[in-house]
């Protein structure tokens, strides 16, 4: 199956977002959100990271295209073998949606409640540190053109012989919706 192919917004460089997962034309489809410190909880993480969150949505965010995606926080996580103690990286995921109705704020809280759910059910694990946070593009489209184009086209006989469709011809103008 062919990879699908996402042309995005160039994003400046930054050295807390970085592109992991980039396409053969310079297209990306995974930014990764880092924090400068090893976080030993999600609020410090989220407030070291939110102002870069913020303005990398502003640049991702125009009138022409939607933007949906998943974001997912990368954990690493302590537990007990015996009496070896190991490192696992966790993902928490969040559900997919479009970018301009992700709120921000309501982000970290969810991601505090899948912890905490993920901790209270007696794997034994333990949060280490908050890795990073990632926004997996899940899909980019061309907003759909909504208003009046000003012309009339031929309707094709089988339609027009229905007399069901309206063909409004307003002349060649722009006065369609007058």
């Amino acid at each position: 199956m062919p990879r699908k192919v996402f042309h995005l917004p160039t994003l400046p460089d930054h050295p807390q977002r970085h592109i992991v997962d980039r396409a053969l034309d310079g297209a990306y489809r995974r930014l990764r959100f880092s924090s400068e410190d090893l976080h030993p909880a999600l609020a410090p993480f989220f407030e070291e990271i939110s102002s870069l969150l913020l303005s990398t949505r502003e640049l991702l965010l125009d009138e022409e295209h939607e933007l949906k995606l998943c974001p997912h926080l990368l954990l690493c996580m302590g537990h007990k073998v015996g009496e070896e103690e190991r490192e696992e990286t966790i993902h928490l995921w969040m559900k997919a949606a479009l970018l301009l109705h992700i709120n921000l704020d309501a982000m970290e809280e969810q991601f505090e409640e899948r912890l905490e759910s993920f901790l209270q059910r007696g794997s034994g694990f333990r949060l280490k540190y908050v890795e990073a946070m990632e926004w997996e593009v899940v899909c980019y489209e061309s907003i759909p053109f909504h208003v009046g184009h000003g012309k009339s086209f031929k309707l094709p006989p089988k339609l027009a012989a229905k007399k069901a469709v309206v063909n409004v011809d307003n002349n060649g103008g722009n006065d369609c919706f007058r």
